[in-house]
């Protein structure tokens, strides 16, 4: 009895196994209207209808409310579909396969509305249309006549569209096992640049797979800005304060979710705080000088909360003997632009160096993108990119008054301030009515 209940397990553990499903991308597109993700399932025989049990780990949390459309590999529609069980961990459900044996399609996210660059308007199908009566019967009344269909892939409609790694949940009984197994407050999850965390209320399935993390290994080329996360998933009460120390770091890194540098160019410190159940992410980045040598780059991260509990992360960095010229920033998978997120460059008045410096004579001013000339109030007479005007007539002011005060007198147009990323000028003009004063500036790169 007791290696027949062994036997048992592990089949059911093998099951387990066999219902987790391949992820990948279509070879082709399909109508965006059928919506970005489908189940690939193969049926082997004409039989009356076929059941289709897959773990699809969907992150949308109202997946019972949406539609199902089923086509054959001819993009035939199958009317009837039966629904026996849907949420977003599983679905099962019998469609009858109008071609026989083959390939069928089932789009579980299908959609109507206008898609524009950026967004869309519109929302998921809704209301399952109800299959024939008559079908419906004969599949409840005959079982001889229903088969179960192998689930042969998830596949995304585009690279871009794919759930895969990072958006395939966990069950809530894998989490609940996994919150069992470590007593810990907070658990660690690494990951790679290419794999951004982006599910704070849910695991990726491939962290119970793995399990917490201890270490991170990279490699990255010599003056590289390096990119990597750390998850921080608070699995059994809430975290204050988190906090990160450094230990032997051999170049400088940096956290961008705890510290940085504002809009004014001004350092900052940030305290972040995660509720109970929910994944922080934080982002790192590791500033490689050129002159690094190829090699093994070992450090510490430590990740500790306001009460004291802390755990380590030992990072290991392969660092290749290739220099990135650019620091890694034409190639956007590596993230390393984000170190502009603490860049001070432009915040002073000095031109940077895509620009030219400005250059003042007499009203005109003169810039890499085009001049500006100015009348004696201040205001643009002219501006030029180019040898082509922007401009129809100089800009100027009509103003009228119910009684006129006489000729507007002033001091022209005058500059207050000269840098190579600014200047400023000014001019103040009044009579017995009013008085006017006019400000102005323009930076190296146009902005006027």
């Amino acid at each position: 009895m007791r290696y027949f209940m062994l036997f048992l397990l592990l089949m059911g553990w093998a099951y387990g196994l066999a219902q987790t499903p391949k992820f990948q991308v279509a070879d082709h597109i399909w109508a965006d209207s059928l919506g970005n993700h489908r189940v690939v399932v193969s049926v082997k025989n004409p039989l009356e209808g076929a059941e289709v049990q897959v773990n699809w780990r969907r992150r949308d949390k109202d997946a019972v409310g949406k539609v199902l459309i089923i086509t054959d590999s001819r993009g035939i529609p199958v009317k009837n579909i039966l629904i026996r069980h849907i949420d977003r961990e599983c679905g099962d459900f019998i469609f009858q396969p109008i071609s026989g044996a083959g390939n069928y399609y089932v789009y579980y996210m299908p959609w109507s509305g206008h898609k524009w660059e950026g967004g869309f308007e519109g929302d998921y199908l809704h209301h399952q249309p109800i299959a024939e009566p008559d079908w419906t019967n004969r599949i409840e009344l005959n079982k001889d006549g229903l088969q179960s269909a192998h689930v042969v892939a998830i596949q995304a409609r585009t690279a871009f569209d794919s759930f895969y790694p990072m958006e395939v949940v966990a069950k809530e009984t894998e989490v609940k096992e996994l919150i069992d197994k470590y007593n810990d407050p907070f658990l660690l999850f690494t990951e790679d640049r290419k794999h951004p965390i982006k599910m704070f209320d849910d695991l990726p399935f491939r962290w119970i797979q793995r399990g917490p993390d201890s270490t991170f290994s990279g490699v990255a080329d010599r003056n590289e800005y390096y990119v990597f996360q750390v998850g921080v998933f608070a699995s059994h009460r809430e975290l204050n304060d988190l906090k990160v120390v450094y230990k032997n770091t051999p170049f400088p890194v940096t956290c961008f979710n705890l510290e940085g540098v504002d809009s004014k160019g001004r350092s900052f410190k940030k305290n972040e705080d995660v509720k109970k159940g929910r994944v922080q992410p934080l982002w790192f980045g590791a500033d490689i000088p050129i002159t690094a040598k190829a090699g093994h780059y070992d450090f510490d991260i430590i990740i500790k909360d306001n009460k004291g509990f802390a755990k380590t992360i030992n990072v290991r960095l392969e660092i290749k003997n290739q220099i990135l010229a650019d620091r890694g920033d034409s190639e956007l998978w590596r993230l390393s632009r984000l170190r502009w997120l603490n860049s001070r460059l432009g915040i002073d008045e000095n031109n940077t160096r895509q620009y030219s410096p400005l250059v003042v004579k007499g009203n005109a001013i003169k810039a890499k993108t085009g001049s500006v000339y100015l009348n004696k109030y201040g205001l643009p007479r002219s501006i030029l990119i180019g040898q082509k005007s922007l401009l129809a007539a100089p800009i100027g002011f009509n103003i009228q008054t119910a009684n006129p005060s006489g000729q507007i007198k002033g001091t022209p147009v005058h500059f207050t301030h000269l840098a190579s990323g600014m200047v400023k000028w000014e001019s103040s003009w009044d009579n017995a009515s009013y008085s006017i004063q006019y400000k102005g500036s323009m930076e190296s790169d146009g902005y006027l």
